[in-house]
């Protein structure tokens, strides 16, 4: 379990999941490139809304979090490209969760058309605009400091519908994972400051073993949406 994959071995279970509760509302924190949005998109009819920093995140020295390789396009190609690269000395990354890369994934897939994207500090997020129960499933899996984790938490429970589902990513009690990987523990630090507010609102927590996937079922066993 210490070299999980998100796209590997989670994807298969979120999905089953998905198959079954046919959401038509599904909210997500932290999107990335859009794996979580895409899977949600291609196994169900929902529309998919996707709360994500414009700018990232950034370590405590200012560097990004999430990077990869750049691509060419928009750059200089070919030999050029090596040259300029070699003589500036200038690595050719990209932050993968900022700017025109967050939800790239589902543009590519051509799935835009059922995802909204809310560009903003989750903390801050405003969600008087959406009434309570508003939302079939939630999946948090932004920032990974307890206090977001938290935030994020407080703030989707009362938009997630009765019967609904929430899960949280990065969430192993598998001891060698939480030695080898810190942010899997200040997950279930924040799950568990909210450990009231999940009881008041009716939450079943279920850890799907093995898994990096927290599963939280709302009052009852989920039922098929209501066509609305």
């Amino acid at each position: 379990m210490s070299e999980w994959d998100m796209a590997r071995d989670d994807g298969p279970i979120l999905a089953q999941i998905i198959r079954f509760l046919r959401p038509h509302r599904h909210l997500e924190f932290g999107t990335w490139q859009g794996y979580g949005s895409k899977l949600v998109l291609e196994n169900s009819q929902a529309t998919v809304w996707s709360v994500n920093l414009l700018e990232g995140e950034h370590h405590s020295d200012g560097l990004p979090a999430y990077a990869g390789p750049l691509s060419v396009t928009g750059r200089a190609k070919g030999l050029l490209g090596k040259i300029i690269s070699r003589l500036t000395n200038e690595k050719q990354v990209v932050q993968t969760d900022a700017h025109e890369q967050v939800g790239s994934l589902v543009h590519a897939a051509g799935l835009g058309n059922r995802f909204n994207q809310i560009f903003c500090d989750s903390t801050k997020w405003e969600t008087s605009a959406y009434p309570d129960g508003f939302f079939d499933s939630i999946l948090i899996d932004g920032g990974h400091q307890s206090a977001v984790v938290a935030s994020d938490t407080q703030k989707a429970l009362p938009l997630l519908r009765e019967g609904g589902v929430i899960f949280w990513h990065d969430f192993c009690l598998d001891q060698n994972v939480r030695k080898k990987f810190p942010h899997v523990n200040t997950v279930i630090a924040g799950v568990e400051a909210v450990a009231e507010e999940l009881k008041k609102q009716g939450i079943s927590l279920y850890w799907i073993d093995p898994s990096w996937l927290l599963c939280g079922i709302k009052g009852h066993v989920p039922i098929p949406t209501a066509k609305s």
